[in-house]
């Protein structure tokens, strides 16, 4: 049996919803190293469909050169989970 390892951007006061507000801190490259250990082992992502839909542009037209997670987003089989399609 498999195992899913979740990462997420969460708030300390629990708001998960829309990721966009990380947008205006700078990333820490402690935390780049966090996400690199959880999904270094992945062998597929578990989306879901809007975060799918919102993050496939965005990922598709980045080279390791632009962000050295690139190639594992791009790479990576992807199942998206939806319950509206």
């Amino acid at each position: 049996m498999g195992k899913i390892a979740v990462h997420e951007f969460i708030t300390l006061d629990g708001v998960i919803e829309k990721p966009t507000w990380t947008m205006e801190f700078p990333f820490d490259p402690k935390m780049g190293e966090a996400i690199a250990a959880i999904m270094g082992s992945s062998k597929g992502l578990l989306l879901g469909r809007p975060t799918y839909e919102q993050s496939a542009p965005a990922w598709s037209t980045r080279t390791a050169d632009d962000d050295p997670g690139a190639p594992l987003m791009n790479e990576s089989p992807k199942y998206v989970v939806s319950g509206t399609l």
